[in-house]
Order: structure tokens, then C-alpha cells, then sequence
């Protein structure tokens, strides 16, 4: 005999995939870096050292992010950060991509190169040619023709929402959500919380496409999103989630 606990369970269990058949998502998050815009730290970086006669090949600093974005989830992900903390993070962001490139300089010269590189920042960043993937704007047309609620959460200055505008992504962002300007950051829930509230959806109608596991995909599953990681370099084979290398392959996860 089934006892009436299983019933109840089976019963709860059924009710649950039904009412995961019902819920279509109705709004679409998207990271910035190395999702939609195509990442250029690597030459703003070396830009600022040669300044400083320190030359530095485009390689080893774009690795170096790499390594330094995972710190910085460690570190800072799970805080809920001032301005002026954010502006220290970033900082320290900074420096332990000096660290990691090895240069034969001292802390001292690494913390006031990490401080001047924060303040050149977006100075430089004015200076290069800011530049979405090729995929992006065809298919965030198509979304926007769709119905869909679109919107953008990025770790990022509040300078940022420059960038955003200079290449043309707020004609396509119904919400656009800077850790800079709420004061948290991914992969802390809040941020994800915080952007689905501006839409009229629940985080079960909600799917968050971006380039990290850690903040992208970990962040949006606590907060109770659905999530897809864009893996256009296909760094992640083994991630145990969605993984798409283009935008278009992201239909498969909209119903």
C-alpha cells in the first residue's frame, strides 16, 4: 500500500512539473562583458602600462582577468558593497592582475600602478573602439519583436552605462542594472532580486544569459532565476548548465 505520505509527495511532485510547463519565460537578463560587448580590458590595461614604459603582450593580460574575475567572486560576490567599496574592489581587482603578470616590481609600485590604472580607466576607455558581438543586435531585435522584457545586470562602474548607450544596447534594454550604481554585485542574489522587481515577472519567468559561472550562472540560480552560460570561447565543456556559444541557441531554452 502507498502510504499517504508518498501520495502527498507524488502529488506535490506533479504539481510542480506542471506548473514548470506553464511558466514561459517572459524576461531575459543579459551580463555585459564577454556576452553581448566584446571585452577590451586587456588592451586598456596595456595601454596604461606602456604610458608607464612597461610592455606587456595582450595574452597574458586578458588571461590574467580571467583569473582575477574569479578572485574577485570569491572575495567580493557574496558583499553588498559601497561606492567606495566597490571602487577599492576594483582596485584590488587590478592589482592581482599586476600580480599575475609577474612584473618585476615591487607592492609599493603595483598598489599606486593598480590606483592609477583606476583612474585612467575610462579616460583610456573613451579611446578604443567599444564593439558588440556580431550576433547581438539581430537577435535582441528579434527578442524585443517578441514581447520579451529585456534587460542588462552587470558588474560594473556607474561610468558604464556609457558604454551602454555609446554602442546602441539601451534602444534594446527595458532595465539596465549596474552593480556600480544599486551597490551589489554578482553573483550576490540581491542584484538579481533587485532586477527582477523592475520587471512584472517572478524569478521563475526570468533567464540570466552571461560569460561566468560563478556570477552568472551560481548567482541567478540562488536568487531563483533560470540561467544559460554563453561560453562563446568554449572555455566551460564540463559546466553543469545550459551552455550556448551563440545567442541564437538560446531559443532552445525560452518555453
Amino acid at each position: 500500500m502507498v502510504s499517504k505520505v508518498k501520495l502527498i509527495h507524488r502529488k506535490v511532485t506533479e504539481q510542480s512539473k506542471v506548473i514548470a510547463l506553464v511558466l514561459k519565460v517572459r524576461a531575459i537578463f543579459f551580463d555585459l562583458g564577454g556576452t553581448l560587448l566584446k571585452l577590451r580590458r586587456d588592451r586598456i590595461f596595456q595601454i596604461i602600462l606602456e604610458d608607464q614604459r612597461i610592455d606587456v603582450p595582450l595574452r597574458p593580460i586578458h588571461d590574467a582577468y580571467y583569473l582575477a574575475d574569479a578572485w574577485w567572486e570569491d572575495v567580493y560576490g557574496s558583499k553588498v558593497l559601497s561606492g567606495e567599496e566597490e571602487e577599492k574592489a576594483f582596485r584590488e581587482l587590478d592589482l592581482f592582475v599586476l600580480q599575475k603578470l609577474g612584473l618585476a616590481i615591487d607592492r609599493v609600485k603595483a598598489e599606486l600602478l593598480a590606483t592609477m590604472v583606476h583612474k585612467r580607466w575610462f579616460e583610456v576607455e573613451r579611446t578604443i573602439q567599444q564593439e558588440l558581438y556580431q550576433d547581438v543586435q539581430p537577435y535582441l531585435h528579434n527578442l524585443r519583436s517578441r514581447g520579451f522584457i529585456l534587460g542588462l545586470i552587470s558588474n560594473a562602474s556607474p561610468e558604464t552605462k556609457e558604454i551602454i548607450s555609446k554602442v546602441g544596447l539601451d534602444d534594446y534594454m527595458d532595465h539596465i542594472v549596474i552593480s556600480g550604481i544599486v551597490g551589489v554585485a554578482k553573483p550576490h542574489p540581491a542584484i538579481f532580486q533587485h532586477a527582477v522587481s523592475l520587471t512584472s515577472a517572478i524569478p521563475d519567468e526570468c533567464l540570466h544569459v552571461g560569460n561566468s559561472y560563478k556570477a552568472d550562472v551560481l548567482g541567478a540560480r540562488r536568487a531563483g532565476l533560470r540561467a544559460v552560460l554563453i561560453d562563446r570561447d568554449g572555455r566551460y565543456p564540463e559546466a553543469d548548465c545550459p551552455r550556448i556559444r551563440r545567442l541564437d541557441e538560446l531559443d532552445s531554452f525560452l518555453t
